[in-house]
Order: structure tokens, then C-alpha cells, then sequence
């Protein structure tokens, strides 16, 4: 198993907004923490970018560790699951609450929920 973590400060404060790590074990997952939005989904993209790099074109994506999550991050997964889709791979989404999950079933993401 391979592991990587980052810490993106995105904010004025200099204060972390993401945290992100990459396990491979077979399959890649990231694991997020923070906040997606906006400001943060461009970074996610990267990280989704450098694993499709390294040939992972199905990803999970544990969002256990977020705390914020706008409609911007939900635009950021609908894109990143088309990208690899486009590739030939997915995105799956886990370790998501209630809340994520009724709020992505209203944005039309509930096919990448993996089951909580």
C-alpha cells in the first residue's frame, strides 16, 4: 500500500482549508479533509489528475474528513466522475453522512454514493 499526504492553505489566513491522502491498495482513494468548494476543487482535481497519470482510472473518494462541502464541491465530483468516465474509469464516493448524501441525490450525483 502506498500512501501520500498533502495539506493545501488556500485561504488568506495561511490556514489549511484541504487535507488530502492518497492511498493505492489496489485501487486509489483519496481521502479528503476540510472543505470543498470553490477555492478547493481545482486541487482535487490535481490529485485526480496525477492519479490518472500514474493509470488509476477508478477512484474512490472518502469524504469522512470533510466538514463543508458547497455546491461548487458537488459541481467538482459531477466533473471529476465525467472526466474518468470520459477515460473509461468512475469516481465512487464513501464514508459520506446523511446529509452528503440527500444533498447529492438532489444535485443527481446519488450514482457515485458507495453506500455511506
Amino acid at each position: 500500500m502506498t500512501s501520500q499526504q498533502h495539506t493545501i492553505p488556500v485561504d488568506d489566513s495561511g490556514e489549511p482549508t484541504l487535507t488530502f491522502s492518497v492511498t493505492a491498495d489496489p485501487v486509489s482513494t483519496i481521502h479528503l479533509g476540510g472543505e470543498l468548494d470553490a477555492a478547493t476543487g481545482p486541487a482535487v482535481g490535481g490529485v485526480v489528475e496525477e492519479q490518472v497519470a500514474q493509470g488509476h482510472l477508478d477512484l474512490r473518494l472518502d469524504v469522512a474528513g470533510l466538514t463543508f462541502v458547497d455546491l461548487a464541491g458537488f459541481d467538482c465530483l459531477r466533473d471529476l466522475h465525467r472526466r474518468l468516465c470520459a477515460r473509461g474509469g468512475g469516481l465512487r464516493v464513501h464514508g459520506y453522512d446523511r446529509l452528503f448524501a440527500e444533498v447529492a441525490r438532489i444535485c443527481g450525483l446519488d450514482d457515485l454514493l458507495d453506500g455511506g
